[in-house]
């Protein structure tokens, strides 16, 4: 009996098997030209099975075909949602990446533009400091001028005593 039998409780198997034996003479002529009778003995087994047990079994086999197809199912689920995750990280990573550059772009922009404001500071200060030291080597020379103007009108005065 199967497992299936067992828990139906039914005293009738699935399978039976039919044995049946036939009984036959063969008259065959031996080689003095008489003839001697052989007897044949034939067996055939034939097996039957219960329609109840192939119902089951295509049940059974339709029943796996279902749960692979879910599980094929299920998993391509699976496949395609893990994709669309690792899609969604990728971007997320380039979006972050694409940011992270147009940041250091931006600072990049920033310090170019300080460094050039700096120059031009520097430039500004040079060309300021440039006019100072005009103004004072223009300072220095009125006065020098001056003391020499002073020191010629006192040596005019001087000569001018002395000849007196």
């Amino acid at each position: 009996m199967s497992e299936e039998n067992k828990g139906n409780n039914q005293k009738t198997p699935m399978r039976m098997s039919l044995s049946k034996k036939t009984h036959s003479t063969l008259t065959m002529q031996s080689s003095g030209g008489r003839t001697k009778k052989i007897q044949v003995e034939v067996r055939k087994r034939k097996i039957v099975i219960d329609p109840a047990e192939i119902a089951a079994k295509k049940a059974r086999e339709a029943a796996e075909k279902a749960k692979a197809e879910e599980e094929a199912r299920l998993a391509a689920q699976k496949a395609a949602e893990e994709a669309r995750k690792a899609a969604e990280e990728k971007r997320k990573a380039e979006e972050a990446r694409r940011l992270e550059a147009e940041k250091a772009r931006k600072a990049k922009e920033e310090a170019a533009k300080a460094a050039k404001a700096e120059k031009a500071k520097a430039e500004k200060k040079d060309k300021q400091n440039k006019q100072e030291d005009i103004a004072t080597e223009e300072l220095r020379r009125k006065q020098e001028a001056e003391q020499q103007r002073k020191n010629e009108e006192e040596a005019a005065r001087l000569a001018e005593e002395t000849r007196r």
